[in-house]
């Protein structure tokens, strides 16, 4: 059952942060467009959100680095027997 909630868990994860890292990657697509510096109130807004975004992707991948670490681990460990 443990596993099911850690499974569950991590597809809520990726379903929620798919469209946020869509969003960060577009935003770093407009921010290196010169027709967007024109616009200085749009430039902030836009720096404003990849920045918010930024710190999300960086969280994100950091769970996503641990939990493969965690998995390396699990591989790696003798396997427990009831003996």
């Amino acid at each position: 059952m443990a596993g099911f909630s850690v499974f569950a868990y991590h597809m809520a994860m990726k379903s929620t942060m798919e469209p946020l890292l869509a969003r960060h990657d577009e935003l770093e697509r407009l921010l290196q467009d010169a027709s967007v510096s024109l616009d200085p109130e749009r430039l902030k807004q836009l720096a404003k959100e990849y920045n918010e975004l930024g710190h999300a992707k960086t969280l994100y991948e950091t769970v996503r680095a641990t939990e493969r670490d965690l998995a390396a681990l699990e591989i790696s460990l003798p396997q427990e027997t009831d003996s």
